[in-house]
């Protein structure tokens, strides 16, 4: 692809180049940080439809399925940012216009075809938050029903006229729209959303680590484990240590903080709460019993 776009004079030099044109300096790592927010978007596809595996007719064949029709979609998307920073003339000043993105638009394709553009992205973007929303309110009845969260039996009731976790899913719309009138900043969102869910998938695989080993065939796999452990550690890090300026607040390290924070504060609630609930078995997943039906407490 790329020999054919060299071959069609397209400038390839500005895949290569790194820095902000408006003020010189070098990108640094925050770049390579900002960077790892792209494939946030994808795993978060794959929590979504994990999350909501229960409520679709045959999940181990259409889970997977789903999970690579988004890892094409992700690939075409990345194709597409491509091209658009290809087509750009002068980087110089498109960084310095408030919509980089509409401007090349608008340049290539005129206001007609922007419009037309624009009511795509108005509309995967609503997409975008419905199924946020179904996966959170899932994610959040699942574990009041398991009772894992204060206010379980509040949480994990169901609507009797439309069968679906009310309670839950207005808590979540609650939530998401505090979320969206208190921190206008769209980059500090965008930051929280993949930290929390890089901590959760670190989460997942350190419970993993202590439910003992993986063996597939015969053999001990539990490097895996840790490698993976170590990369979401990683990039939890990458996206929190590097100091950043937020429109705002003076606070450079205001993310690291904020990560730290909530990692106490959730620590906290699950030693002086749901692990004694665990411990009792007041709370945690069902059980099976010999005949392979669900048992709770």
């Amino acid at each position: 692809m790329f020999a054919l776009l060299d071959w069609r004079g397209v400038n390839l030099s500005k895949l290569a180049s790194h820095g902000n044109f408006s003020s010189g300096q070098s990108a640094g790592f925050s770049a390579f940080a900002l960077s790892l927010l792209m494939g946030a978007w994808c795993l978060t596809g794959f929590e979504a439809a994990a999350d909501l595996a229960e409520e679709m007719h045959d999940p181990r064949r259409t889970v997977p399925r789903q999970c690579s029709l988004l890892a094409g979609f992700r690939a075409f998307g990345f194709l597409l940012l491509v091209g658009i920073v290809l087509s750009i003339d002068d980087v110089r000043a498109t960084q310095g216009q408030d919509s980089p993105l509409i401007s090349v638009l608008q340049q290539r394709f005129g206001p007609h075809w922007l419009l037309a553009a624009l009511v795509v992205v108005a509309v995967s973007i609503f997409a975008c938050a419905i199924a946020s929303m179904a996966a959170a309110s899932r994610l959040l009845f699942s574990l009041s029903r398991d009772g894992m969260l204060p206010g379980a039996r509040w949480l994990s009731r169901i609507d009797p006229h439309r069968s679906t976790p009310r309670n839950a899913v207005i808590l979540v719309w609650l939530l998401s729209t505090a979320i969206v009138l208190l921190l206008r900043q769209t980059d500090l969102i965008s930051s929280v959303s993949a930290v929390a869910g890089y901590l959760g998938y670190a989460g997942i695989i350190l419970a993993a680590l202590l439910a003992g080993p993986l063996v597939i065939a015969g053999a001990r796999l539990d490097s895996l484990r840790w490698l993976a452990l170590m990369w979401a550690l990683s990039l939890v890090l990458a996206l929190t240590v590097p100091p950043t300026d937020i429109p705002g607040w003076n606070d450079k390290y205001l993310p690291a903080k904020a990560t730290a924070f909530a990692l106490m504060a959730g620590s906290a609630v699950y030693f002086g709460l749901i692990k004694r609930r665990i411990r009792e078995g007041l709370a945690g997943p069902p059980q099976l019993s010999d005949k392979g039906s669900e048992t709770r407490p």
